[in-house]
């Protein structure tokens, strides 16, 4: 299985935060891909993951993301809060 790591740029003092990175993922139709997003708070105080604020994840397959006929899929975050917020992807395939 290929993994793949993003960690998009860091937004300062923003409660909605809408990252535009783009990111390249070859999808298999017969396998199922998993993708799992996690967000956390970040602060100048340290640039160590488990110093962070953890606010959330996000979990889906590759597949749910291709069949959506909007190019947008939203995945609700699970995390620590009861409103945990969510993940909104916007997509484009290629051959």
């Amino acid at each position: 299985m290929k993994r793949y790591f993003f960690s998009p740029s860091k937004l300062d003092n923003n409660l909605n935060p809408d990252w535009q990175t783009k990111f390249t993922i070859d999808y298999h139709f017969e396998a199922r891909q998993m993708l799992k997003f996690e967000v956390y708070d970040w602060d100048r105080r340290s640039d160590k993951l488990t110093k962070k604020d953890y606010l959330g994840k996000a979990k889906c397959s590759l597949g749910m993301v291709v069949a959506s006929p909007a190019k947008t899929f939203v995945v609700p975050m699970k995390g620590p809060s009861e409103h945990g917020g969510q993940v909104s992807l916007n997509f484009e395939t290629t051959v």
